[in-house]
C-alpha cells in the first residue's frame, strides 16, 4: 500500500499515512482543533475593530432579536425562574387573563366533540364492567403490551358498552387514539 509523509500544520510532527489520506493537514483531531481555535480570533476583529462593539451594529441586532425567544434566558438565567424569586404577581395575573380568554370558547379547541360528557355513557358503564374488561385483557395495553388500566370504546360510541366494543389501554396510548379515529377503529377490529 502506498504511503505519504504528513507534516502536521499545528505541531510540526512527521507522520506516515496512507496515500488515500494524503490531503490530511493534521496528525490528530486535537491538533486540528487547537490550530483552528488559534485562528478563530482574527486580527481585524480585535478591539474596536470588532463589529459587535459598534453602536449601530448592536442596535440592528437588538431590532432583529425583538420578540424572539432567547436561549440565554432559559432556566436559571430567566428572571422569572424560581431561583430568582419566581414570576411576579402582575405577570401571573396577565397570563391568567389570557388563559381565561382563550378558554371561553371551548368549541374552538381541537378535541371538542360537541359537548360529550362522562354522563353520556349510559347505565351499563359500571366499575364491574370496566374491571371485567381489564381482567379479560390481563391488565395489558392492547397497543404497546405495557400495564393497561384505561377502558376504551373501539367504535367511539360511549353508549355502546358491549364487551366486544371495549378494550384495555395504558394512559400513554389512550390519548393517541383520540386522533385518526378511523385508523384506530380499523386497527382494533383487525387485531381482535
Amino acid at each position: 500500500m502506498a504511503t505519504v509523509t504528513l507534516i502536521c500544520k499545528n505541531c510540526g510532527k512527521k507522520r506516515i499515512i496512507q496515500y488515500k489520506r494524503r490531503n490530511m493537514k493534521f496528525c490528530s483531531l486535537s491538533c486540528a482543533t487547537i490550530y483552528n481555535n488559534k485562528r478563530r480570533i482574527y486580527d481585524y476583529m480585535k478591539g474596536n475593530n470588532n463589529p459587535a462593539k459598534r453602536k449601530e451594529v448592536r442596535q440592528k441586532l437588538s431590532q432583529k432579536l425583538k420578540g424572539k425567544k432567547h436561549p440565554w434566558m432559559e432556566g436559571k438565567n430567566n428572571p422569572n425562574h424560581k431561583s430568582n424569586g419566581g414570576m411576579k404577581q402582575s405577570a401571573k395575573d396577565k397570563l391568567s387573563k389570557l388563559a381565561k380568554i382563550r378558554l371561553r370558547d371551548k368549541t374552538k379547541h381541537p378535541n371538542w366533540k360537541g359537548g360529550i360528557t362522562l354522563s353520556d355513557r349510559g347505565d351499563a358503564w359500571t366499575e364491574e364492567l370496566r374491571t371485567s374488561i381489564r381482567q379479560r385483557d390481563k391488565f395489558v395495553c392492547q397497543i404497546c403490551n405495557k400495564n393497561g388500566f384505561v377502558v376504551h370504546h373501539i367504535d367511539y360510541d360511549k353508549m355502546n358498552n358491549n364487551p366486544n366494543n371495549l378494550i384495555t389501554l395504558c394512559q400513554s396510548c389512550h390519548p393517541k387514539t383520540n386522533y385518526n379515529r378511523k385508523k384506530w377503529e380499523v386497527y382494533f377490529n383487525d387485531n381482535r
